[in-house]
Parts: structure tokens; C-alpha cells; sequence
């Protein structure tokens, strides 16, 4: 630890409980900012290589709606699947119970 660390961190304890909450607060956000800045230049990186795969063909794009339509299809499958196996599960402990 720097002793530049050290003599914040001792004047730190010296504050109020409401100022060292304020001041850890503003710490956090300091940290919180530069990790958004990372992912908002990560993700803008990753949209430009999207957009040059779709503009060269490489890519191909589908409707919204087909996705959508996609993703409820295998939600509701699921959803029968989970509550199908969970009836059963319910029945076996039933049957165990009254027998």
C-alpha cells in the first residue's frame, strides 16, 4: 500500500459515518463509470463487426417477429415439459404417501 494510500485512508477514519459513506459512494461510482466506459466501447466494437458481417452478406438477418415467435415456442414447450415432469414427480410422492 502507498503511503499516499495510507494517509487517505487514515484521514478517511477521521470523517463522520455519513461523510465516509458519501465518500466510499463517490469512490464507487469513480470505478463504476470507467467499468461502463470499458463495456459502452466493448459493445460499440461488437455492433461495428455485426454490421460489416451483415453488410458483406456474411450474415443474414431474420424478422423480429420470427424470433419472437421462436423464443414463445420454446418457452411454452418448456414450460408443459417442467410442469408435466413436476405432476408426475407429485403424483409418485402422492401415491407413496397413501399407500
Amino acid at each position: 500500500m502507498s503511503a499516499l494510500m495510507q494517509e487517505v485512508i487514515n484521514k478517511a477514519f477521521n470523517l463522520s459515518p455519513e461523510e465516509r459513506a458519501e465518500l466510499a459512494h463517490e469512490l464507487i461510482i469513480s470505478i463504476d463509470d470507467a467499468i461502463d466506459n470499458e463495456v459502452e466501447t466493448a459493445w460499440d466494437a461488437e455492433i461495428e463487426r455485426r454490421v460489416k458481417e451483415i453488410e458483406s452478406g456474411k450474415a443474414k438477418g431474420r424478422q423480429a417477429e420470427d424470433i419472437l415467435a421462436e423464443i414463445l415456442s420454446r418457452q411454452n414447450r418448456n414450460a408443459y415439459f417442467f410442469s408435466f415432469k413436476y405432476s408426475l414427480a407429485f403424483t409418485n410422492i402422492s401415491m407413496h404417501f397413501l399407500s
